[in-house]
């Protein structure tokens, strides 16, 4: 990865983290209880993924977050992406999938897949306190990236997932699971629609700051491959009321997965 792009994306970051700090010191005087939060983040990944050759990336999330209710919560999320890959190198749910023929390496930018997504709290453990909170999503990615540049494959994807949380004293723990149908793209090999999970657990060291280690898995999306198996350590931080910030580093176990990467986000509520 090209250092002064990694910089730069650094920057637009931090950019966007001040524009919305700016944002919620006037915007959260006019509101009464919060029901909008708005994130990002700085999420880099780089390895092989099963390929030849090496693949990194940066994708730069705008979230925006509406909970009309305690029940219900609708996200948008709109990515900016910077990869360094080889031109036959297709990006499929954001995992690289190599496709036949010549290639050279290429560095593209440009808007990912905007996503959208709907939750419902099933169960809501602030409503049942000895209750874990169980919430039903649906997901749809809209086929926004480029799929000339191999952003993306020119295709929707949707899927569901069914998540369990529970705060104990001051340790936590998540369960997901969840179920993708990927679109079929002519010219990449033949998809499979996959599976997924990822479980975890954490502790609050304090009000403010909390620690967390979990586990991500998902099935190969091209038959004869490996699944794609992580390991994440997160640190929480709010730093003042209804702004958080989080560090995440990840760790890949597959050929399939990503080698290294590491995850910056902000958001606040207002």
């Amino acid at each position: 990865m090209d250092i002064r792009k990694s910089k730069m994306f650094y920057v637009v970051f931090l950019v966007l983290v001040s524009l919305m700090i700016s944002v919620n010191v006037s915007v959260s005087r006019s509101f009464g209880a919060s029901k909008f939060q708005v994130g990002t983040g700085f999420n880099e990944t780089w390895g092989k993924y099963g390929t030849n050759y090496s693949t990194s990336s940066i994708y730069v999330p705008l979230n925006i977050n509406y909970y009309p209710n305690k029940s219900f919560n609708f996200q948008v999320t709109i990515p900016y992406m910077h990869v360094h890959k080889q031109s036959s190198t297709v990006l499929v749910n954001n995992i690289p999938v190599q496709q036949k023929g010549t290639s050279t390496s290429v560095t593209e930018s440009g808007l990912g897949d905007i996503v959208l997504t709907g939750n419902y709290n099933i169960i809501n453990q602030s409503a049942n306190p000895s209750l874990p909170t169980l919430t039903a999503t649906a997901f749809v990615d809209l086929p926004t990236a480029s799929k000339s540049k191999g952003l993306g494959t020119g295709k929707a994807n949707y899927g569901f997932q069914l998540g369990i949380t529970q705060l104990v004293s001051s340790y936590f723990y998540f369960i997901n699971g969840g179920y993708t149908v990927i679109g079929k793209p002519s010219g990449v090999s033949t998809l499979i629609n996959p599976f997924s999970m990822y479980a975890g657990a954490g502790k609050l060291i304090s009000k403010d700051l909390s620690v967390a280690v979990s586990g991500s898995w998902s099935q190969a999306i091209v038959s004869g491959t490996h699944n794609t198996v992580t390991g994440e350590l997160s640190v929480i931080y709010t730093a003042v009321k209804n702004n958080t910030v989080s560090a995440t580093y990840i760790k890949g176990f597959t050929n399939e997965s990503p080698a290294q990467g590491m995850m910056l986000s902000y958001s606040l509520m207002f």
